[in-house]
């Protein structure tokens, strides 16, 4: 892996992490395989439920920021996908409960 690719992920952990911080116990970095080239953001919730997201090395192009960018924004979502999912029936109760 670049360092590049490295500091880009820290980056896109960073942004998550401000997001998320208060409802979280830790955001951090980890490489999924030393074979692959690919880092994961993990996110532990205060309940201890964790989510990932993973990123590769062979997705990064550090010429090209839109890229970046709309990478970093689909993996966000897709993490907030699963959240939603997993959490569907607690939505649907705060829902009602408003």
């Amino acid at each position: 892996m670049t360092k590049e690719f490295i500091k880009w992920v820290e980056t896109v952990k960073t942004l998550m992490e401000k997001r998320v911080a208060k409802y979280c116990v830790q955001v951090q970095l980890s490489r999924t395989c030393k074979t692959l080239n690919e880092i994961s953001i993990t996110v532990e919730f205060l309940n201890g439920v964790v989510f990932w997201c993973n990123f590769h090395q062979e997705e990064f192009n550090r010429n090209n920021k839109n890229q970046l960018r709309t990478l970093a924004k689909i993996r966000r979502q897709n993490m907030a996908w699963q959240i939603e999912e997993y959490y569907k029936d607690m939505v649907q109760v705060v829902k009602r409960l408003n």
